[in-house]
C-alpha cells in the first residue's frame, strides 16, 4: 500500500465525501500547509505514518506567538487525517473516530441562556453578506472590547473558503 505523502495528500483532496466537509477542509488546509512546505524537508515519498507531526507543528510555528493549544489542534487534525487516510487504504469505511465518551449537546436555548450573564447588556447585528444573505450575530456585547471583535473575526475567517 502507498503510505506516502502524495498520496495522502491526494486522499484528502477527496476526504469531504466521506466526513464533514468543514473538518475535512480543517484537516486538508493544515496538512497542505505543513507537508507541502518545501522546508520542511520531507520528500513527497515519505510515508506519512513516520512523520513526526508535533515537530513539524513546531518547526512551522516556531517564530510564530500561536498558543500551544493552537498548536496541539493543529497536531490533532494531522492525527485525525492519518487516521481517515488508513482506514481508506485498509479497504474500512472512512468515518469519523471518536473516545469513548459520546459527547451530549445541550439544546441551543439552554446554553445561549446560560453564555451571558444576565447584567450584560446585548444586542443582535445584521450583516448583509450577499445578495439575499444576512448573517445574524447575537448576544453580542454592547461593551464589546477590540481585543472580543478581533477573537470573533479571527473565528470566522478560519471557516472562509480560500478561492484559488
Amino acid at each position: 500500500m502507498d503510505y506516502s505523502i502524495r498520496n495522502f495528500l491526494v486522499f484528502l483532496d477527496e476526504l469531504d465525501k466521506y466526513i464533514n466537509p468543514e473538518t475535512s477542509r480543517n484537516i486538508t488546509l493544515t496538512a497542505k500547509r505543513l507537508l507541502s512546505n518545501t522546508d520542511s524537508g520531507l520528500a513527497l515519498s515519505t510515508d506519512i505514518r513516520n512523520v513526526d507531526f508535533e515537530k513539524i507543528v513546531a518547526r512551522e510555528y516556531a517564530e510564530s506567538n500561536i498558543s500551544e493549544k493552537a498548536k496541539k489542534t493543529y497536531v490533532g487534525r494531522m492525527n485525525s487525517g492519518l487516521k481517515y487516510f488508513i482506514q481508506y487504504l485498509n479497504g474500512d469505511k472512512v468515518h469519523v473516530v471518536r473516545g469513548g465518551i459520546k459527547a451530549v449537546r445541550k439544546p441551543i436555548s439552554e446554553t445561549v441562556e446560560k453564555a451571558v450573564p444576565e447584567s450584560t447588556k446585548t444586542f443582535v447585528l445584521p450583516i448583509p453578506i450577499r445578495e439575499g444573505l444576512i448573517l445574524n450575530i447575537s448576544n453580542l456585547p454592547l461593551d464589546l472590547t477590540e481585543e472580543e471583535a478581533d477573537k470573533i473575526s479571527r473565528i470566522i475567517k478560519s471557516y472562509a473558503v480560500i478561492k484559488s
